[in-house]
């Protein structure tokens, strides 16, 4: 009879679930949320490709100049789960794996509930529909590895209680499996507050067997000796999910050593995204109008009823023995989510190992939703056992009207600078209605306990269902977004068949809007809720910038990339210091975001970038001519260059440009030569300017000079155009170059950089580098330094990138430009293999980062990587013709997966073992 209700309590959680995932499981809708589309769903596309063709994802060269793969332990690549859904596209397999767990932690609930508190199945089912609907785990939805790690631990703690049972040897099996399971989802912070949830359980007393293991009427040594049992079951569990996790575990090790959280975080960056005190009544009370929620770190939303219930279990002298240990988690948790805004949390961050390793202190939350859930259990047992009242209730309704009056008056009582948020009409109309119902409810179940539980149960379901409309799981458009992958993308591709091996660059921030915009948000009007519509567009924006990571689905590289967690590589880090940043250097901060200007061709031809992305909304329209100006050139006296403009799609008439003088006097000498015409022109840069009549974009820049050099509508092809700065003249800065059609109200940029072609102008510019380096190449000139800081010193954004200083190199070496000849034989991920003719003796170059785990080999015999500027990797060659190999097999293959068998087959001998005691 149990396992039968069970399985139906089950089968009702499963289907229950499926109205907040319906969209995604049934509609063709996928999640719009930012770290979904740009960071899991290339994950998924990457990792699931790789595992079913048949290889280890160990390496991914198409972001962060390469990196770790399956080491970044958000991946999941060694994920039992995660390989249920290989074949599925990335949104869908998304979706699978969210509904999924999602199911998993509420049935868990509802077993721990069941079986390791003792409650009845209707009080059961209760925190198990609290646990899967509450906020605290929909919320979870946008990170769908921390949502995976969250639904492992109610199994853990079930699996823990059980250790005090009779069956030990399958508990500790259990409980290493399930650890182990929680750790390979790919969260550490999940992991490490389910440990400190674990460590509540126990010393807070709520695994009701224990007292009956621990004999109360043994002496000493006895009870010593049964405690100690106790502590070595679980050391045993932790020994085997530790054997189980070791490719996991030493793979990330290795790679956090040399990433960006090897000595810990400041606790500036500790405390981000703390919750405030007075936004805590938001954070638990469900929002019943779509764009009122709060960020989704804080939405714990157990909901309105779940709180009451609670309360009436606080107030009850029903089973105290576990409500106050649970109220106390509750508090616990919520404290330590306010982060910055208490003391105790930078104490706790000086003094407690892991604090300084884990940002967003309001994740915390979720043990405060978990413990709710499980104080909304016992309220339906206070009900059963008549022990709640109506005074418990309404000392919880004032208790929560309490909090709710700070939060609405603490921000200006305090001077926090934050508006009075009072919350919307329908979602005050939602907890009325809620507080009446439970009310009533309450009544009832003194005469009819299993309708009103039951009714009890419906009025928490459609509660949070209302909320969960506002909350990240409702986040869905058409899936189009993901297939479609916009102008820039097939460019991109286009581009690439004509010049393979180039890596990319996005410079971009989200201030721009496409130029369909009416008819994208035509083209789903109907399809989507109003308030996800700007989340689908921004997601046709992600594809039109190539937002990292979206190039690992497109089969498009970038030396940008986006993830925060051990990645980025120190040594990326330290390549974002050559460039111009707008602002300070931010570890996990993406490089484009941090640019407003084209860096110079020397810098991207040195990291192999070979094309460059940019928004137009920074740039300037005067006239109704556009003025590309994220190209800055600057001319020194007596310098001149050339600009090829035999490529151009107009046939001009007339130059626009943008220029600033360096001192009184500067002067620019103005050369074009067409099919048709020479022209020459001098200009006095800053004299002879009028104001353009209509003016768009860049408020700042000075206003453009025109220059017709040919009557209009006479333009032909050019093929030449010259600036030059005479030796007597200050210098002059080159801000941008248009070349118009008057006739026909067409234009065209030309950037100040011979290297540099716009190659596409949409919504996006796209600019080809020409003179980007190869992947592969031999230096021209390689000059020995004795560390890392001084070959990364060595280098400038105008030095020339043929130059590299290298760590450890014994004497200067160099080739010659087109010396050499370099042949790739092998080309994988995880290895390369090349043949190479050296005229001399040369340093060979693979732009890509090194890491631990890469090794080489020439001519078959192994030789040391030398680290070049930027991190990158190189090898010293002699001359004549040599066979050249680079692998990366980290040393963690050799120790992880021996150790994970010899803890597999211990866990299924302590199954047998549990079995065969079982028979006997």
């Amino acid at each position: 009879m149990a396992a039968r209700r069970g399985a139906l309590a089950s089968a009702a959680l499963a289907a229950l679930l499926l109205v907040p995932y319906g969209p995604m499981l049934f509609l063709g809708q996928i999640l719009l949320t930012f770290d979904a589309f740009v960071y899991f769903y290339p994950f998924i596309a990457y990792r699931d490709a790789a595992l079913a063709a048949g290889r280890l994802p160990l390496w991914v060269p198409d972001y962060f100049l390469g990196a770790p793969f399956l080491a970044n332990p958000q991946t999941g690549v060694l994920y039992p789960p995660n390989w249920i859904t290989i074949g599925s596209d990335p949104p869908t397999a998304y979706a699978l794996q969210a509904y999924g767990h999602t199911v998993l932690a509420s049935i868990g609930t509802l077993l721990l509930a069941r079986r390791g508190l003792a409650y009845g199945w209707l009080p059961a089912l209760t925190s198990a529909v609290v646990a899967g609907l509450g906020g605290h785990t929909l919320s979870l939805v946008g990170h769908l590895n921390q949502l995976q790690a969250a639904a492992w631990a109610p199994w853990i703690l079930q699996a823990l209680g059980d250790l005090w049972s009779t069956s030990r040897w399958r508990a500790i099996a259990s409980l290493a499996c399930l650890v182990a399971l929680q750790f390979l989802a790919g969260h550490a912070q999940q992991v490490y507050m389910t440990v400190a949830l674990a460590a509540f359980w126990v010393l807070l007393g709520l695994i009701p067997g224990a007292s009956r293991r621990i004999e109360p009427h043994a002496n000493v040594r006895g009870r010593l000796r049964q405690m100690l049992d106790i502590v070595a079951s679980g050391a045993l569990a932790a020994i085997l999910a530790l054997g189980i996790v070791a490719p996991q575990l030493l793979a990330t090790a290795e790679v956090a050593a040399v990433g960006i959280r090897a000595a810990g975080l400041p606790f500036r960056d500790a405390v981000a995204v703390s919750l405030p005190p007075w936004y805590l009544w938001r954070a638990m009370l469900p929002a019943a109008q779509v764009g009122s929620a709060p960020p989704s770190e804080w939405a714990t939303a157990p909901g309105l009823a779940a709180l009451l219930l609670a309360a009436l279990a606080i107030g009850s002298s029903s089973r105290s023995r576990l409500v106050f240990p649970l109220a106390a988690i509750a508090l616990i948790a919520t404290t330590m989510a306010m982060g910055q805004f208490i003391p105790l949390y930078r104490v706790l961050f000086e003094i407690v190992p892991g604090f300084d390793l884990f940002r967003v202190p309001a994740r915390w939350l979720f043990l405060t939703g978990f413990a709710v859930a499980l104080l909304a259990g016992a309220g339906v047992e206070a009900l059963r056992s008549h022990a709640g009242s109506i005074r418990s209730l309404a000392l919880g309704g004032a208790g929560l009207a309490l909090v709710f009056a700070a939060g609405i008056t603490m921000p200006q009582l305090t001077g926090a600078g934050v508006p009075m948020m009072w919350p919307a009409g329908a979602s005050i109309l939602l907890w009325t209605l809620t507080i009446a119902a439970v009310a009533l409810l309450m009544v009832m179940a003194r005469r009819w306990f299993r309708a009103s539980a039951t009714l009890l149960i419906a009025v928490v379901a459609a509660e949070l269902l209302v909320g969960a409309c506002a909350l990240d799981v409702a986040r869905v458009g058409p899936a189009e977004t993901y297939v479609d992958r916009r102008h820039t993308v097939e460019i991109l591709a286009a581009e690439a068949a004509a010049h393979p091996h180039g890596r990319t660059l996005a410079i971009t921030d989200n201030g721009w809007d496409p130029g369909d915009l009416a008819a994208l948000r035509a083209s789903v009007e109907g399809r989507i809720d109003p308030a996800w519509t700007a989340d689908w567009i921004a997601t046709r924006k992600y594809w039109q910038t190539l937002a990292p990571n979206l190039g690992l689905i497109a089969g498009i590289p970038s030396i940008d990339g986006y993830d925060g967690g051990v990645l980025p590589l120190r040594s990326f880090v330290e390549v974002k210091e050559l460039f111009a940043l707008t602002g300070p250097n931010v570890v996990d901060g993406r490089l484009g975001m941090q640019l407003d200007r084209v860096p110079t061709t020397s810098l991207l031809s040195r990291f192999n970038v070979r094309w460059v992305i940019g928004d137009r909304h920074r740039d300037l329209w005067a006239d109704g001519v556009y003025y590309d100006l994220s190209v800055v050139r600057t001319l020194l006296p007596g310098e001149a260059v050339s600009l090829p403009v035999d490529h151009l799609p107009v046939r001009p008439d007339t130059i626009g440009l943008i220029a600033r003088p360096g001192g009184p006097g500067a002067t620019l000498l103005i050369g074009v030569r067409s099919d048709g015409a020479i022209a020459q022109f001098g200009w006095r840069v800053g004299e002879s300017v009028a104001a353009p009549l209509t003016r768009t974009g860049n408020a700042t820049v000075e206003p453009p000079m025109r220059w017709q050099f040919v009557p209009p509508g006479q333009g032909d092809r050019l093929r030449e155009m010259r600036l030059e700065v005479p030796a007597a003249s200050p210098p002059v800065e080159i801000v941008a170059i248009s070349v118009i059609d008057v006739a026909r109200g067409a234009e065209w940029p030309i950037p100040p950089d011979p290297a540099l072609r716009v190659v596409d102008l949409d919504d996006m510019k796209v600019y080809r580098n020409d003179e980007a380096l190869a992947r592969v190449r031999l230096a021209e000139r390689a000059v020995g330094v004795a560390d890392a800081a001084a070959a990364l010193r060595f280098v400038t954004p105008d030095t020339d990138p043929g130059v590299v200083a290298v760590v450890g190199l014994g004497r200067e070496v160099g080739t010659t430009i087109g010396a050499g000849r370099i042949d790739t034989v092998l080309n994988t991920p995880e290895s390369i293999a090349l043949s190479v003719i050296a005229p001399d003796s040369a340093l060979l170059v693979l732009a890509e980062a090194w890491a631990p785990g890469w090794s080489a080999t020439v001519d078959g015999e192994a030789v040391p990587i030398l680290v070049a500027s930027g991190g990158l990797r190189a090898v010293a060659l002699g001359a004549g013709e040599h066979d050249v190999r680079f692998d990366y097999r980290p040393r963690w293959l050799s120790v992880g997966p021996p150790a994970t068998a010899v803890a597999l087959v211990m866990v299924i001998a302590l199954l047998m073992t549990g079995a065969v005691r079982r028979r006997a």
